[in-house]
């Protein structure tokens, strides 16, 4: 396409039609701090054109406006343009670019429209000229269109960049009061971090409503006029605002953006029971979507009454001196009594009878290491014997595949009928398969009972210290499962079937603690040895587990 198209409106040459400009200076950000320049070099260069081709303007002298382009007929001085060319006051636009006219179909079509009906003229740029004419118009068209390409394309580019950053961990758009975008950083590569000035001052605001001293309102005047607290801009926080943050899980470290929750990158400035109990002081009325929890015993525990799982909710009660107590309760997921008659448990006590049987099952490092000791060695045992019989099974397979080929043989050179070789075949290929599972069967039996005895032990080793030191809910609940293959809670009862190598181990535990170990020394051994106990006096420290 070229790059400057210059004609003359040979109709209104011949008409001597005088043509009379508007200027129209346009920039997109309707904020005076933005594109501040915008206008002044766009004028520059219509003055320019107007003093260098002796063009005539419009009495009422330029238009100038800050408004985007995108929406039809949202624009004022482009709107009060149109006007004047209805009634005939001017019939041609100066503009420094087509985009600056239009960056939307309907806006663009008007201008199009004013030409088919012979009130519009002329559309100059400093490098372009389209007339009412046809070919022109159609050019015209085309880069109003290619304008709205180029903002349709942005608004995407705009999105995407937004949806990164969020799962980056920050939040899009400005930061909320309490923090601050960097200033210091590139357009799109900003982050948030916390406001020096206000961090702690709002943070103590929110420690003000969990103390419950005020009333949110209360807090909120006294951090405004004798804290001094502000947003980052410097100006006060409103009660809308204060109540919005109140309600916002970003304070807490997430987000929603999009439909979606992120897990925030910027520093918290509560934890998330906090947030919960702010909830509740305020009655309850969340704005942000449900928040979701996770408990340690839900997912690994049944109901010992109908079977059902077990769920588990936080309870939170507001005593008469303003302060919140938090609780978890767990109970059956049955939805009413004449189905199942149990009632709620508290997490603690649960924990702690979970607690007692980790304890239960726990054995001293030295204990670990003799039983691996002896195991081992009975392992070496069986796998000898195994070889042995593995070796006695790959010979009876080798014989039978011997038969088999020796009646193909014979029933290739005609001895015997194939009607034969398939009869005597059949039993033959049955035995051959049934051989077959049988050395596997016996490679893999020794191996993985010991892979298992070995996994036990080390989970008696340290599921009580694991237990009491763990945090995560997650890792909890895998801790349980390494030591218990079934959970019931029955009347506050928590039930625990032990994995079985364990259950043996439980019963060894419990020796160890009651009985006094005899301990074997000399007068050469390190004094080290000398604490060393002897297992061998107690026969039934290690029953048979298999």
């Amino acid at each position: 396409m070229p790059s400057n198209i210059v004609c003359r409106n040979s109709l209104a040459m011949k008409q001597d039609i005088k043509i009379i400009y508007i200027p129209y200076y346009r920039k997109s950000s309707e904020q005076d701090d933005k594109q501040a320049l915008s206008i002044d070099s766009q004028r520059d260069a219509g003055e320019k054109m107007i003093i260098g081709e002796n063009l005539t303007i419009i009495s009422s002298g330029p238009i100038e406006e800050s408004h985007s382009a995108k929406r039809c007929g949202q624009r004022k001085g482009f709107n009060e343009m149109l006007r004047l060319i209805e009634d005939g006051e001017a019939n041609a636009i100066l503009l420094w670019d087509i985009n600056r006219l239009s960056r939307n179909a309907g806006d663009a079509g008007m201008v199009i429209d004013l030409m088919d009906r012979g009130l519009l003229h002329e559309v100059r740029t400093p490098s372009q000229t389209f007339h009412d004419d046809p070919h022109h118009k159609f050019l015209l068209s085309l880069y109003c269109s290619q304008a709205k390409l180029e903002n349709d394309n942005k608004g995407k580019d705009v999105k995407r960049g937004m949806k990164k950053k969020a799962k980056q961990g920050w939040l899009p758009g400005p930061a909320l009061p309490g923090y601050v975008n960097t200033p210091d950083k590139l357009k799109g590569y900003k982050t948030i971090e916390i406001d020096e000035e206000n961090f702690t001052l709002i943070q103590k605001m929110f420690h003000e409503v969990l103390e419950c001293t005020h009333s949110a309102k209360q807090v909120l005047e006294i951090a405004t006029n004798d804290w001094g607290v502000r947003k980052s801009n410097g100006k006060k926080i409103s009660r809308s605002c204060w109540y919005n943050m109140l309600h916002n899980p970003f304070y807490y470290g997430e987000f929603d953006y999009g439909g979606q929750t992120y897990k925030g990158s910027h520093v918290p400035m509560i934890t998330k029971d906090e947030f919960n109990k702010i909830q509740i002081i305020l009655g309850g009325k969340q704005k942000n979507k449900r928040v979701t929890h996770s408990f340690p015993f839900t997912g690994v525990m049944s109901c010992g009454e109908c079977g059902r799982t077990v769920t588990a909710e936080n309870r939170y009660k507001k005593q008469k001196n303003g302060k919140v107590r938090h609780y978890v309760h767990y109970h059956c997921t049955a939805p009413n009594k004449t189905i199942c008659s149990q009632g709620v448990v508290h997490g603690k006590d649960i924990h702690k009878q979970l607690a007692r049987e980790t304890a239960s099952i726990e054995i001293p490092d030295d204990f670990v290491q003799w039983s691996l000791g002896i195991i081992k060695q009975e392992n070496a045992d069986m796998i000898s014997s195994r070889t042995e019989v593995i070796k006695k099974q790959r010979n009876l397979y080798d014989k039978c595949i011997t038969k088999i080929d020796n009646l193909i043989d014979l029933c290739a050179d005609g001895t015997i009928s194939a009607d034969d070789l398939k009869r005597k075949r059949k039993p033959l290929e049955e035995q051959k398969e049934h051989l077959d599972s049988l050395m596997k069967n016996t490679s893999n039996s020794v191996s993985s009972w010991l892979d298992e005895v070995e996994e036990r032990l080390a989970v008696a080793e340290t599921a009580k210290r694991k237990f009491e030191t763990t945090q995560d809910d997650s890792a909890i609940k895998k801790l349980i499962r390494s030591f218990a293959s079934d959970l019931t809670l029955k009347d506050g009862i928590v039930s625990v079937e032990l994995h079985k190598p364990l259950a043996e181990i439980k019963i060894a535990s419990q020796i160890l603690k009651d009985e006094k170990l005899v301990v074997r020394t000399s007068e050469n051994r390190l004094t080290k040895a000398k604490n060393t106990p002897s297992y061998e006096v107690f026969p039934d420290l290690l029953p048979q587990w298999d």
